[in-house]
């Protein structure tokens, strides 16, 4: 069950709580949309609220849960977000569960669309390792010879952004290496 309660914050947006919100950034970032930052923002308020429901200042919080005056300041304003190891402690620090720092007021807008055609093709390393693991990777291949190879070995269909993902993640892990072709790229078998 979602509950659904109304709220004003400080830049007078109203705002909803939507049941449980799942995030959790690593450090300080540049946010790309705002939503992003209104979202860390809104931890942020949240986690000062609770503290101050204590009355406790930073130095307390600090002492109890292990973390910085520093980076409790950085949270609570929407400059940092914690770390699952800092949200634990945190929370345990003041009485509650992880998830209860996690519930606060914010409009979050979850996907409803599941249509197979929104999700990434999941078989689409597999299909590349079995034509590693076949030898096609002797000779220099391109995208497309890969897309081409995989529809005809497994009737699968594979798109190039997926192709050039999985190619260059084991380029990565040292399985292929690239080959320049002129202006595209090729791969082959190290």
């Amino acid at each position: 069950m979602v509950n659904i309660a109304l709220f004003s914050n400080s830049e007078n947006n109203r705002c909803l709580i939507i049941g449980l919100a799942h995030f959790v950034f690593v450090g300080r970032r540049t946010f790309k949309n705002t939503i992003d930052r209104e979202y860390q923002m809104a931890f942020g308020r949240k986690v000062r609220e609770t503290r101050l429901q204590r009355e406790w200042a930073q130095s307390d919080l600090a002492a109890v849960s292990n973390v910085s005056e520093g980076q409790i300041s950085a949270i609570e304003n929407g400059l940092e977000s914690p770390r699952l190891h800092t949200l634990k402690a945190l929370a345990l620090a003041m009485g509650l569960l992880p998830a209860d720092l996690l519930s606060f007021p914010f409009d979050l807008k979850p996907n409803s669309n599941f249509a197979k055609s929104n999700r990434r093709n999941v078989g689409a390393t597999a299909a590349v390792r079995a034509l590693y693991d076949d030898g096609f990777f002797k000779t220099p291949r391109s995208v497309h010879d890969v897309i081409v190879q995989c529809k005809k070995k497994s009737n699968f269909d594979i798109k190039s952004a997926e192709t050039s993902g999985v190619l260059l993640q084991m380029v990565k892990s040292k399985l292929l290496k690239k080959v320049k072709a002129g202006a595209k790229n090729q791969y082959q078998a190290r």
